[in-house]
């Protein structure tokens, strides 16, 4: 037991802190994202569009090798987040409900 204790406080110590570190910034030619695990950073010439489901918006490059950056949901300004995105990138998930609609 005492070892799934500690990796559950060790889970909630990262969360908090990623509550509190974690930020996403939109710059002159970039998006970026930080967080508990590291920082991800995509060009604007770099990203194919964006996707959301439930609990996340994911930026999604052109490249394969490139990460994608997810932002959560509970981020405070979400909606200018997705109104930014909506009015320089594509929503692949209604593109893809278009294609397939076709």
């Amino acid at each position: 037991m005492l070892p799934i204790s500690l990796g559950m406080i060790l889970v909630f110590i990262l969360g908090i802190i990623d509550g509190i570190k974690g930020r996403f910034v939109i710059e002159g030619d970039r998006v970026w994202s930080q967080s508990v695990y590291g920082k991800k950073e995509l060009y604007f010439s770099q990203i194919a569009g964006y996707r959301t489901d439930d609990k996340y918006v994911y930026i999604l490059p052109q490249e394969k090798g490139q990460k994608r950056i997810k932002i959560s949901q509970y981020y405070g300004g979400k909606g200018e987040i997705l109104e930014w995105l909506s009015h320089h990138y594509p929503d692949l998930d209604e593109q893809k409900a278009e294609r397939e609609r076709q």
